[in-house]
């Protein structure tokens, strides 16, 4: 259902869903070569690797922090958004490295926007379709702007919450000359 709703806001020439024989290194590489990826997936905590998640990729295979480091070059250029629950998900401590988010940050993205909680497939179609009207270029104003028409809007006020908490960004908040 959320790849029906977001269907208008995706280009169909960079839509790689059923694209038999994509490796992860495929998708990080075709990703970067954009100004903005959006992925859509489910992301779970790594019971294994305490204080990491992991994004299960559809035909199976996973997604890990340690994929992003490994093949670790031309993330500066693009913008992420990553609808699938506890994404943004890190605890940075000794030991422990960044998550899918943060990872991406490490290495020169601009700006990663993902969730942090468990979400609904309802409220990251209010979240990703009020960051797409928000005025802005993938920085820090158009999270917030974004947010705040989630306040604005007149649904019931614990799903406006759920829709504006539930997303967090990391990033630069003005891109360096």
């Amino acid at each position: 259902k959320l790849l029906s709703a977001l269907a208008h806001w995706i280009d169909p020439r960079t839509n790689i869903w059923g694209t038999a024989g994509i490796a992860v290194e495929d998708i990080l590489k075709g990703a970067s070569q954009s100004n903005l990826a959006i992925v859509l997936g489910h992301a779970q905590k790594d019971e294994g690797r305490a204080g990491r998640a992991r994004l299960r990729l559809w035909g199976g295979g996973r997604l890990l922090a340690d994929d992003i480091h490994r093949v670790g070059e031309g993330y500066e250029n693009t913008n992420w958004i990553i609808v699938a629950c506890d994404a943004a998900f890190s605890r940075v401590r000794m030991q422990t490295g960044p998550g899918i988010a943060l990872s991406l940050v490490t290495l020169g993205a601009p700006s990663v926007t993902a969730c942090i909680y468990r979400v609904t497939s309802v409220t990251a179609q209010q979240f990703v379709d009020s960051l797409f009207r928000a005025p802005g270029n993938g920085d820090s104003r158009q999270f917030t702007d974004a947010c705040r028409e989630i306040m604005k809007s007149r649904s019931p006020f614990v799903q406006r919450w759920a829709a504006a908490a539930s997303f967090v960004s990391y990033g630069l908040a003005v891109r360096p000359p």
